[in-house]
């Protein structure tokens, strides 16, 4: 929904970026190629690229870029602290089973516990995010009226 607005470009699941980050933010080239998702990527990117501000530039060709993460917002935040934030929040029952479709988890447990820790995680920073910096979204909420929700999110 989003990536169908001409001023922000959502291009997929960015967690792999903060992944693979070394402490000096720079990666190692190799462990990069690796990545499947990297590998998607690629096609947009020149070598000076490949840093966490040479994807985000890559990524924001199209319009304001969004990253989409499951894990690493701490991370995400050190690479990038003026980062706007979308909390989607997705009922942790669909999140299970969508981690089972995507071999992500192999039983309802694991794929909970996927849903847990990156709440935990919120959790753990949502208070080091000015409150204009973001949004908490349910995604119920999204699906139900888009075009209730999608103004704000878009704003």
């Amino acid at each position: 929904m989003l990536d169908a607005n001409a001023h922000l470009s959502c291009k997929g699941e960015t967690d792999f970026l903060f992944d693979l980050i070394g402490d000096a933010g720079t990666y190692d080239i190799a462990e990069l190629e690796e990545s499947r998702i990297f590998r998607d990527f690629t096609e947009r990117l020149r070598p000076r690229d490949i840093t966490p501000e040479g994807f985000l530039s890559a990524l924001s060709r199209d319009g304001a870029p969004i990253l989409v993460l499951h894990r690493n917002l701490a991370r995400a935040l050190e690479c990038f602290p003026k980062l706007k934030i979308i909390h989607l929040v997705r009922d942790p029952r669909d999140v299970a089973r969508s981690s089972i479709g995507m071999g992500w988890a192999g039983s309802v447990y694991i794929g909970v516990e996927h849903w847990l820790d990156t709440e935990r995680e919120w959790v753990a920073q949502k208070s080091k995010i000015a409150p204009g910096d973001f949004i908490e979204i349910k995604y119920e909420d999204l699906i139900a009226d888009p075009e209730r929700t999608l103004p704000a999110i878009c704003e």
